[in-house]
């Protein structure tokens, strides 16, 4: 992650010397466009905490784990293709956080 974050950091600089004024179009559009998802993003976290938090974790293992059936992979394929527009990296923390817990 730290190598991205190093090479993002290089190429805006790189692109900061080249043409200014786009760059700085596009950084205002890119804070637009994040700020505009970021209550949506938001909520999805606080959906997921609160659940986490409410949901005993022997009642996870027995909903999501090895034996729960193929009902859960169409709810997981159904609940991700809505909220995989609302971002990513929300089910990453949630699929996580589910494996802490002892789902596989």
């Amino acid at each position: 992650m730290k190598l991205l974050l190093i090479i993002t950091a290089i190429c805006l600089i790189i692109s900061l010397l080249w043409d200014l004024e786009k760059i700085w179009q596009g950084l205002k559009r890119g804070i637009q466009m994040f700020l505009r998802i970021l209550p949506t993003i938001l909520s999805v976290i606080i959906v997921v905490s609160i659940l986490l938090s409410l949901v005993p974790e022997q009642k996870m293992v027995v909903w999501f784990g090895d034996k729960s059936g193929i009902g859960v992979y169409i709810a997981a394929v159904l609940i991700g293709s809505i909220s995989l527009i609302q971002g990513f990296f929300q089910e990453e923390k949630l699929v996580q956080a589910l494996k802490l817990k002892g789902v596989k």
